[in-house]
């Protein structure tokens, strides 16, 4: 049976909790490419660890408002992880804080590794050392709790992380849907 969404208002959202945002963009041609070629109807991943802000990895990871995001053509999906512990939000947090103050270079958005996502060959070798597609910076923040790691890869699409916390529900809790009519 599928479920209703709850719709809240992610502007609300409480500190010390991890929130990852997923994005289906409805009208811009990268994101139509992005659910086109993952199969899937997320095009973008991106993390909360702040009220009234998103980190994100556009053309260059930033922190930005989340009013970025508040915008009619989009519809966001948002997940908490079960029982986060203050240890374990600051480890996030603090991965999160040091990325944000790499060099500009070390913070470019990875497009030949996104266009390595559709070819599982490519993966390995096709890709801008260093630097991630916004799915991948995410799993590598999730990844750093150890009890995240056996579900999380190390290489998802935005769609894939959507399954993955569907199917982990004794990890992963929706907290929520937005979209503006």
């Amino acid at each position: 049976m599928p479920t209703i969404p709850t719709f809240t208002n992610p502007e609300d959202f409480v500190n010390g909790q991890i929130y990852v945002m997923l994005c289906n963009d409805y009208q811009k041609m990268l994101g139509w490419f992005i659910k086109w070629f993952c199969k899937g109807n997320y095009c973008h991943a991106a993390i909360i660890r702040k009220p009234g802000f998103v980190c994100t990895q556009n053309g260059m990871y930033q922190e930005v408002p989340i009013s970025n995001y508040l915008k009619n053509y989009e519809g966001l999906k948002f997940w908490t992880i079960n029982n986060l512990t203050p240890g374990e939000f600051l480890a996030i947090n603090s991965a999160i804080s040091d990325d944000l103050q790499k060099p500009w270079y070390r913070r470019l958005y990875n497009y030949p590794g996104l266009i390595a996502q559709g070819f599982p060959w490519l993966k390995k070798w096709f890709s801008m050392p260093g630097q991630d597609i916004c799915s991948q910076r995410v799993s590598e923040y999730l990844r750093l709790l150890p009890r995240l790691t056996i579900v999380v890869p190390e290489h998802p699409s935005p769609s894939d992380l959507d399954a993955i916390f569907i199917q982990n529900p004794n990890l992963f809790t929706c907290a929520g849907n937005w979209w503006q009519d």
